[in-house]
């Protein structure tokens, strides 16, 4: 193994505080663009009268992961009384397309499919978490759970999402 590494010599201490300061460096410009992209998210969210009038709210935002959470209300239900699927469908759509934003480009739904396993009924809200499964150059694989107060799984989907390559700005 020590003659795969023969002829480097050992990093000095000035240069390991040197590397070490463009790694700080490094991390608050991520840290600054990571900021840069929640807020133009968080932006776009709150002008969304679709996501006001459903009732939705995003939770939690991270780069490929994003929580979300609507309000049951009357607005939301069916004629049985829980909450309408297309209101479910609306709320990964939009939950996972957060988290695919998360890298900084816009996306667009390409597909999605929803299993409804249960029905969303005696609970305050419904929350819909997405997390990463592919963040490619032109698409994004996200998988979405919905859950209801007590932490029951409702539904569980799998979004695609096309990658518009153009920074947010």
């Amino acid at each position: 193994m020590a003659s795969l590494f023969r002829g480097m010599r050992d990093i000095s201490a000035k240069e390991k505080m040197i590397f070490r300061g463009r790694k700080d460096d490094i991390f608050m410009e991520e840290h600054v663009i990571r900021e840069e992209i929640d807020k133009k998210i968080h932006e776009i969210i709150d002008n969304n009268t679709y996501m006001q009038t459903l009732g939705m709210e995003l939770v939690s935002l991270d780069e490929g992961y994003a929580k979300g959470r609507m309000k049951m209300a009357d607005i939301i239900k069916n004629s049985y009384g829980g909450v309408h699927g297309g209101a479910l469908y609306s709320l990964a759509d939009t939950i996972a397309g957060c988290a695919a934003c998360t890298y900084g480009c816009y996306v667009c739904t390409v597909s999605g499919n929803m299993n409804y396993l249960l029905p969303g009924v005696n609970t305050e809200y419904i929350y819909c978490e997405a997390k990463v499964v592919r963040q490619g150059m032109h698409l994004a694989v996200y998988d979405v759970e919905i859950t209801d107060d007590f932490d029951k799984v409702l539904q569980t989907g799998t979004f695609t999402f096309y990658v518009m390559n153009e920074p947010k700005q």
